[in-house]
């Protein structure tokens, strides 16, 4: 059994969908069913749908893919084991679809609540980058705890999450380009660590992009599954729509 393997049997069953529900919640998205599948809607952006498929088989595939092309604003997100034989994205594309790209990888840790008296605070963390930024730590009525780190009115780090069933769900962790590679993210880390060990969680998921993986390998997390996103023509121009809408300000 590889190491990826042993991580998942560890998680409870449901585990990729209950991820989703929090992703969800902490985006403040809608959640529905779509043959079946865990579907988010993002009430933000377009009611766009994206529908979470865990390796499906060939007819749940087909059947996805076709409605990629309805009126229906709609995106597939297939998740595959990081040791698995299929390869979604070239199927896919032989079945048809526009596009289909990585979409990152979903990373897990054991979350262990600090217990030594030797072991920095992520307070003390924080002072040692700069002891003149301020950690907020706020959680909302759906139970979304969200830290901001500042430099006076500046928000140079942030990130977020919510644990269901014992898992923390960990989404939006962000610094600023003019604070990189201070290890703003990594103390970001430790506050929502902290706060979701308190809250019951013993083991953390995040989808983490190609640089996020890079950090979090750093900080012990281990890569479980793939994530491959596929969409059709409508799909197509709700991202060129995006694209436009969040380009830099010339």
């Amino acid at each position: 059994m590889s190491s990826a393997q042993q991580l998942r049997s560890q998680l409870p069953a449901d585990h990729v969908e209950n991820t989703f529900i929090s992703w969800a919640a902490l985006r403040k998205y809608a959640v529905e069913r779509h043959l079946g599948c865990l579907t988010t809607v993002r009430l933000d952006n377009e009611d766009m749908r994206d529908t979470v498929a865990v390796e499906p088989d060939g007819a749940l595939l087909d059947k996805l893919l076709q409605d990629l092309d309805e009126p229906t604003l709609r995106m597939l997100v297939i998740i595959t084991a990081v040791d698995g034989a299929k390869d979604y994205n070239a199927m896919a594309k032989e079945r048809g679809a526009k596009f289909a790209g990585d979409g990152g990888k979903i990373m897990t840790s054991p979350l262990v609540p600090s217990s030594s008296a030797n072991e920095a605070t992520p307070e003390e963390k924080l002072a040692a980058i700069d002891p003149t930024f301020v950690a907020c730590v706020e959680v909302d009525d759906d139970g979304c705890c969200t830290v901001e780190i500042m430099a006076g009115d500046k928000l140079v780090s942030t990130g977020k999450t919510t644990v269901r069933d014992g898992i923390a769900t960990f989404d939006g962790i962000y610094t600023d380009v003019d604070f990189w590679r201070r290890g703003l993210a990594t103390c970001v880390m430790a506050f929502l660590v902290r706060w979701a060990t308190a809250n019951g969680a013993s083991v953390g998921l995040l989808n983490a992009s190609p640089f996020g993986q890079m950090l979090y390998g750093g900080l012990g997390w281990t890569a479980i599954y793939n994530v491959v996103n596929v969409g059709g023509e409508p799909a197509l121009g709700f991202l060129e729509r995006m694209r436009q809408k969040y380009a830099p300000k010339k």
